[in-house]
């Protein structure tokens, strides 16, 4: 947030902002997914539920 508002995100720049946004989202959610499947893999041996996905 604090870049965000020193880089002019919040004012001169914030047309710029939606797309800064995603590009930040989606190696985010990338990650996300990547990490869940590992888990899955090698704590759960393959066997997971939603509710363990969630529990870290």
């Amino acid at each position: 947030m604090v870049l965000e508002k020193l880089s002019g995100l919040h004012g001169k720049y914030i047309d710029y902002h939606l797309y800064l946004t995603n590009l930040f989202a989606i190696p985010a959610i990338l990650f996300m997914i990547l990490g869940l499947k590992e888990k899955k893999k090698v704590f759960y041996d393959g066997q997971m539920n939603y509710k363990q996905g969630l529990i870290l």
